[in-house]
């Protein structure tokens, strides 16, 4: 099967080669009653029976496609969950023009399951699970089955797929939507902060003239970034800044020149630093996660903050190896925290790390990376929930 496919793709591209020569100004010699319909003089396969051959061998591997997905649910805590609405939907191209069609064909169905099904489907190419309970937030799942290979895969996971669900709790009144690009310069020799000295305990009552509206925008007023020089220190009392790793002297130590650029040097570890004049300030590190791992994470499941344990006043970020293709894992990592600002907690994401490369000059002009802190408004309160 593998060699036919093969063949009938290659003869495909000689034919449209062959008809585009012949059907758009090329020119044909050989005389008409040498020509079969359906192979041109010398033997080679017409376009239109390739085609069809292909659309055969296509549709052969669509029927052989199958689907073997036992599904284990689970809540937060990993315990089994029952009573789960299920929605199940196969789909395929549209069979009888399977190469061209846009169309496709589908077959869905939806029950409850309690904790565990195994789900299978033959003659499929593609199989969608949407799981949802009330008071739950939605999963889905997708698998793919690649047609267009000559020998494709069956989708069979030998061990369980295990889709966690995770409760929905009240909203806090959190600050959405707080982010600062956080960048260090080094062409312009500036960098760029994210300044939280606006959250800072209080010791005493607010003042009575001053409403709860009116304390909120203020403080919004207050987060702000800001600017400050390479070796001058801001002027905020607590910030996130980028830094990196530096050696006894204050000097950036550097690892090896990157991959992609033998002669570029890059910073050997890259740190996210919480500066502060108050010592019960820091951050606690909970996820380290690739980017496909769903960005809404940090809002769903971390929605209650640790009441202690802020220790860390920084977050390493290493150079680490390249892979094969020459890149980074911190060009591909999102890094998750809880924060503890004064009296206030919260969480928040740290982006991939970016680097501004000059090659003309060979070197690093910039690195960068953008924060988004979740921080709530009520002092002491440790809910961090988005309630959706």
């Amino acid at each position: 099967m593998k060699h036919r496919f093969f063949l009938v793709a290659a003869a495909l591209c000689a034919a449209v080669f062959s008809w585009s020569m012949t059907g758009c100004g090329g020119i044909d010699a050989s005389p008409a009653s040498e020509r079969p319909e359906s192979f041109s003089a010398d033997g080679v396969i017409s376009k239109e029976q390739a085609t069809g051959l292909l659309q055969e061998q296509i549709q052969d591997n669509i029927e052989s496609s199958e689907f073997n997905v036992l599904v284990n649910v689970t809540d937060g805590d990993g315990k089994p969950l029952n009573g789960v609405r299920l929605e199940i939907e196969f789909s395929r191209p549209d069979m009888k023009y399977p190469l061209f069609s846009k169309k496709k064909e589908s077959k869905t169905e939806a029950k409850t399951i309690d904790s565990e099904l195994r789900i299978q489907g033959k003659g499929w190419t593609n199989l969608n699970l949407v799981f949802r309970k009330d008071g739950y937030f939605i999963e889905s799942r997708r698998f793919q089955i690649d047609f267009m290979r000559s020998d494709p895969s069956p989708v069979t996971l030998g061990e369980t797929l295990r889709v966690q669900m995770f409760q929905k709790t009240p909203s806090a009144e959190m600050l959405n939507g707080i982010r600062a690009d956080l960048k260090y310069d080094f062409k312009g020799e500036t960098r760029t902060i994210c300044d939280l000295s606006a959250f800072r305990k209080t010791g005493a009552a607010p003042r009575k003239e001053r409403s709860e509206e009116e304390k909120d925008k203020d403080r919004l007023k207050k987060l702000k970034q800001a600017t400050a020089g390479l070796k001058t220190k801001p002027e905020a009392a607590k910030y996130i800044e980028l830094d990196f790793r530096r050696d006894e002297r204050g000097e950036i130590v550097y690892g090896d020149p990157l991959a992609l650029y033998r002669t570029i040097p890059c910073p050997s570890a890259f740190i996210i630093r919480f500066r502060s004049d108050d010592p019960d300030d820091g951050m606690i590190l909970i996820d380290e996660l690739d980017p496909d791992v769903t960005h809404d994470r940090m809002k769903k499941i971390h929605t209650a903050a640790p009441e202690t344990g802020y220790d860390q006043k920084e977050i390493v970020i290493e150079l680490g190896e390249a892979d094969a293709t020459g890149h980074y894992p911190f060009e591909s990592k999102r890094i998750y925290i809880f924060l503890k600002c004064g009296n206030h907690f919260g969480k928040a994401e740290i982006e991939q790390i970016s680097l501004s490369l000059n090659r003309r000059d060979q070197k690093i002009e910039g690195v960068s990376t953008r924060l988004e802190i979740l921080l709530n408004q009520k002092e002491g309160d440790r809910n961090l929930s988005l309630g959706y």
